[in-house]
């Protein structure tokens, strides 16, 4: 596996991720086409072909919902992480001076000590762990803004609000997680370049 591939691993964390934002996004249209449209009743799926069909959507929907995800990621970049680095970040400050006396150039330092690390055969499981939790809330996220916009334009506004109290609030647990996860992969990865190896024994 090549150092900027980062190797693929499906957990139960990365299928929830897809199926839990797919489930509620559909809930939600489901609910706004039988209140405008008539054409689903509320409560549908009701036949098996039915429920067979809302599978397909519910993963359609995860999909393309981990897809626009990334929609939050200039607000986590510019908002969130400079809030948590206000006072310092000394674990990026150690793991930037490594990779740079070891003379690596890569646009992406969190990707490159991931593959890094699944390349020599460390643990990794924690933060596959961490990014599973942030990539379910970041698409919840996303859904909590679907279901705000269809709200206000359907003059639903006790829904809006709340959707807005679940878009904010998902968005804070994505980003706490993601955030987590990088340290995660940074603290790793030093761990293993500055830990000596112990001589082999013959």
């Amino acid at each position: 596996m090549k150092p900027d591939n980062v190797g693929l691993k499906v957990t139960t964390l990365d299928a929830l991720a897809y199926l839990v934002p797919g489930t509620l996004l559909l809930w939600v249209l489901v609910q706004v086409e039988a209140a405008r449209v008539g054409f689903l009743p509320a409560d549908w799926p009701v036949t098996a072909l039915d429920s067979a069909a809302a599978v397909a959507l519910i993963v359609v929907l995860g999909v393309a919902m981990q897809m626009l995800g990334h929609v939050f990621k200039p607000v986590y970049d510019r908002v969130y992480k400079p809030w948590r680095r206000r006072k310092g970040d000394p674990v990026k400050a150690r793991f930037d001076d490594r990779i740079a006396a070891e003379g690596v150039a890569f646009p992406q330092p969190y990707t490159y000590a991931k593959s890094a690390l699944a390349n020599a055969e460390r643990p990794v499981d924690r933060v596959l762990m961490l990014e599973g939790i942030s990539k379910m809330f970041r698409a919840v996220a996303l859904g909590g803004l679907v279901t705000t916009g269809l709200a206000a334009a359907l003059e639903w506004w006790s829904i809006a609000a709340l959707s807005i109290a679940v878009l904010l609030s998902a968005f804070w647990v994505h980003a706490h997680y993601r955030f987590e996860a990088t340290q995660e992969v940074y603290q790793a990865y030093l761990q293993w370049r500055e830990t000596p190896e112990k001589p082999v024994k013959r």
